[in-house]
């Protein structure tokens, strides 16, 4: 078993050698790069996440080392500190690297220390991809991160029942890479245009959508049309020869975390961007040389006049220029400039956040309040000033922030989950199915102890948890399994934190396998397959279907034509964290399919435009579809009607799927994606094929779980097996049993999911070897 301070030690081993000095995602990585460091691959080679990861470490430790503004700052607005009690004990920190690469993180602990000589407070900050995991599992009293994606607040909620406190700690940097530099708007050098507001960006990078989020909750009142879409010069008002010339974008991947914040900035978080969008992630060039996403952006916006971009300004070329940018259309806009990004006046800069644990009704931990009062104090943010990377927050920011730790508030209305599972009527399968291929359990050893499992909800709220504790209990008595189920989400967060030995998810989202990546440099978790999802239940990771009207005279389709109807244009495609540009991870719009006269339907179908139905692109299934359709380019046709689940006046929920239905029995040039359980007699599911020659699979309880059918899903167990060593006995006791004829029988037994093929079930069991 590892634990949790074992496993912190092992990765502080690694980053004392490599000098690891970056947070995951964050994305104001990509200068890394330009700054020098070749770490060089043969032509054509790829390099995966980790090792861009290590290729750019001794570039941003140095950085961590420098100060880049001078002490400049006015500060005497902001409250002195002045301790309202003595305290001691123990404070824990997790989270951001940044903290701990510069001196900032010193500077702070030798400045609270000399009001509260008596208190500890103990720093793990490899990355901020840790700060929520910490505060879930219990082993941190304060997060230290950018803004929180938006799944990490799911993930909160989901595991606490509460939302999280965000609590501004700085303002982002002006122009350092790591520092969360501020995104300026960029055009070519020859362009007129010196300004552009964020409702015009909405208009040039979005697309039309039917809603957006704000936190964790859908709001359909943020809907715009496709008359609000401006994707020539002209519609910004330029004249002459500019005026019916199209607007180019560039801009960076979108499963990066600055995406995810643009999107919430500029297209109300709905991430219904522009389909012509040009996006770009870090690469490996044919002679060797890693360029950075950023570098990208900026190179592809230097050679076309009529380009535009977001990224940052840290790596500005004589071709390009900075736009003034205002909050709306008609207002004074506002330069990318030191100043603006520290006041706060310009769009784009960008706050630090702590992360609080704050349970609803009750006081702050004393500690955690009293250090937080001191960073807000003008004695903190002059040590972030001393510091010379980050900048110092307003004196109206601080006193805000300082409000809000005062405050007790009640236990929030929570809009994040899903619907309940069973919100339909969960009929148990009753299907037998013949698993005397599938090998039979047999101990290798006896084990004892307990084996700890976080993860997936759908284990505890049928009884196959149950089950299998009972089932493996037969063979070993003195072996306790004990589970915490709250949510999928929490699957990794458990076990980079060490409270966990397994987790069960469905397959990692990049951004979860990349925070793993970040934090063991070496290796990426073991995956291995539970079993089967459904066939027809809802939250149970059924299968998708491909549904049209039952007018429509199509009856199958390849996973290829999903992708031109579904897709479109793209520069690469993700497999895990590595990014090709091979075909067909890229394509080019020549392949989009757009009318139903490309699939060979005649007569009246022929000219009739394809109307795409959808889910919002945050949720897992998106995630799945995207992967499996769209080889993980997330590049979605952006007239694509997009659903997600809405909460009525009377607080109860109406689901996305049955939304998307419902739409779709209407119109007959429709087609979408749903569970097959969504069906209604106005529609009609679609055969489908892996590839063009076949054969074409209809979407039945049997094809599902043999796998013939291509848009069925599987949940994992995840492990954190260290290179060149075994898994643990109890752990690989417990995969085999699971993987057994005998386990997968309890899962037959539950009725819910589907059992493993003896196929998938062999494969699994040589991971464990």
């Amino acid at each position: 078993m590892h634990t949790q301070s074992e496993i912190r030690n092992a990765i502080s081993r690694r980053f004392q050698v490599l000098a690891v000095a970056t947070s995951v995602l964050a994305l104001t990585v990509g200068a890394a790069f330009a700054a020098g460091d070749p770490a060089a691959t043969a032509p054509g080679e790829t390099r995966d996440a980790m090792e861009l990861q290590a290729a750019r470490n001794a570039a941003v430790a140095a950085r961590g080392r420098k100060a880049y503004y001078p002490p400049k700052f006015d500060l005497s607005g902001l409250p002195s500190y002045v301790p309202r009690q003595k305290l001691s004990g123990q404070m824990r920190m997790w989270g951001s690297n940044y903290l701990n690469d510069s001196q900032l993180k010193n500077y702070w602990d030798a400045g609270f220390r000399k009001y509260h000589p008596d208190v500890k407070i103990e720093y793990y900050l490899p990355t901020g991809v840790t700060a929520v995991p910490g505060l879930i599992t219990g082993q941190a009293d304060l997060g230290a991160n950018t803004h929180m994606w938006q799944w990490e607040r799911v993930e909160f909620e989901q595991v606490l029942g509460y939302a999280p406190l965000d609590i501004e700690m700085v303002t982002g940097s002006f122009n350092v890479a790591g520092w969360n530099a501020a995104n300026g708007v960029f055009v070519h050098k020859s362009n007129p245009i010196a300004q552009i507001s964020m409702e015009q960006l909405d208009g040039i990078f979005g697309a039309e959508r039917s809603g957006g989020w704000i936190g964790t909750t859908w709001h359909p009142e943020l809907a715009r049309g496709p008359e609000k879409n401006i994707r020539t010069w002209g519609q910004l008002g330029l004249t002459g020869a500019w005026a019916d010339k199209p607007i180019n974008i560039y801009t960076l991947n979108l499963r990066y975390h600055t995406m995810e914040e643009i999107s919430d900035a500029i297209i109300k978080g709905s991430d219904k961007w522009n389909e012509n969008a040009r996006m770009y992630s870090n690469v490996v060039r044919a002679d060797g040389k890693i360029v950075a996403s950023f570098d990208l952006v900026i190179e592809g916006l230097s050679q076309d006049p009529y380009g535009i971009a977001i990224t940052g300004i840290q790596t500005l070329t004589p071709d390009v220029k900075c736009l003034a940018l205002s909050r709306k259309t008609g207002e004074p806009a506002v330069p990318l400039t030191l100043e603006t990004v520290q006041d706060l006046t310009y769009p784009f800069a960008m706050p630090n956040y702590w992360t609080v644990d704050r349970k609803p009704g009750q006081p702050l931990n004393p500690i955690v309040k009293e250090f937080l009062t001191y960073t807000l104090s003008r004695e903190g943010q002059e040590e972030v000033m001393r510091d010379g990377k980050f900048l110092p927050i307003t004196a109206e920011a601080a006193r805000k922030q300082l409000r809000i730790l005062e405050e007790t508030t009640p236990a929030p209305e929570l809009h994040s989950q899903l619907p309940k599972r069973g919100r339909h009527v969960v009929v148990p399968y009753t299907q037998k199915w013949d698993l005397s291929a599938l090998p039979r359990y047999q101990a290798a050893q006896p084990v004892t102890g307990t084996i700890r499992i976080w993860g997936m909800p759908q284990l505890n709220e049928g009884k196959l948890g149950q089950y299998w504790q009972e089932g493996f209990r037969q063979y070993h008595p003195k072996a306790t399994i004990e589970y915490h189920l709250q949510s999928s989400l929490s699957a990794t967060s458990a076990i980079i934190t060490g409270v966990a030995d397994i987790g069960a998810s469905p397959r990692l989202r990049f951004s979860k396998l990349l925070g793993f990546q970040r934090l063991f440099l070496d290796h990426d978790p073991l995956e291995i397959p539970m079993f089967t999802g459904s066939y027809n239940l809802p939250g149970w990771a059924d299968a998708q279907g491909v549904f049209v009207h039952q007018d429509n005279p199509l009856s199958r389709l390849t996973m290829k034509q999903l992708d031109r109807i579904f897709g479109t244009m793209r520069d690469g495609g993700w497999i895990g964290t590595t990014w090709h540009t091979e075909y067909p991870y890229a394509r080019g719009a020549e392949e989009n399919i757009r009318t139903w006269g490309q699939l060979g339907l005649t007569g009246e179908w022929a000219s009739q435009p394809i109307h795409v139905y959808g889910l919002q692109a945050r949720y897992g299934t998106s995630i799945f579809l995207s992967d499996r359709i769209l080889h993980g380019g997330d590049k979605w046709n952006d007239k694509m009607k997009v659903y997600a689940n809405m909460v009525k006046p009377d607080g109860s929920t109406i689901d996305a799927a049955t939304q998307l239905m419902a739409d779709l029995s209407m119109d007959r040039y429709g087609i979408g994606f749903s569970g097959i359980e969504y069906r209604t007699p106005q529609t009609k599911c679609l055969e489908l094929a892996a590839n063009e020659s076949g054969p074409y699979v209809a979407l039945n309880i049997e094809n599902v779980q043999n796998r013939t059918y291509p848009l069925a899903r599987e949940p994992y167990w995840y492990i954190n097996r260290m290179p060149n060593q075994p898994v643990e006995p109890r752990i690989k006791e417990f995969l085999k049993y699971v993987l057994s004829q005998e386990g997968q029988q309890e899962v037959v037994r539950d009725g819910k999911f589907l059992p493993l093929t003896a196929e998938k079930a062999k494969a699994a069991l040589l991971l464990l070897e």
